[in-house]
């Protein structure tokens, strides 16, 4: 075997065959962990418009909409504001995918 270099292990069928596995796991396991973050299902979507969602935001909205009367925040942090209102409401009253857990008193 004149000019001819040894074959790294690295460089083997094998090692490809079980590299595409590796890859093929974590794919499975990402794809598991947001299954509900891609697909969410129907009862989630429902209780994105429930009672106590709409009363959490319209609250939120209100104290943002009297902020920005009074002069206190600019248009920009009242839309940024805005954001976060529907993603507090949403976490705290449900509609996502995370669990969030006992509500403090006060909050």
């Amino acid at each position: 075997m004149k000019g001819s270099s040894p074959q790294s292990a690295l460089d083997r069928p094998f090692a490809r065959v079980v590299a595409a596995l590796v890859v093929l796991a974590v794919a499975g396991v990402l794809l598991r962990i947001h299954w509900d973050d891609l697909f969410p299902p129907p009862q989630q979507a429902a209780e994105q418009g429930t009672d106590a969602y709409r009363a959490c935001l319209d609250k939120r909205l209100a104290d943002i909409a009297a902020m920005r009367e009074q002069d206190v925040i600019a248009a920009e942090r009242a839309e940024l504001f805005r954001q976060r209102a529907e993603a507090y409401c949403r976490a705290r009253e449900g509609g996502g995918s995370v669990p969030t857990g006992p509500v403090l008193p006060g909050n």
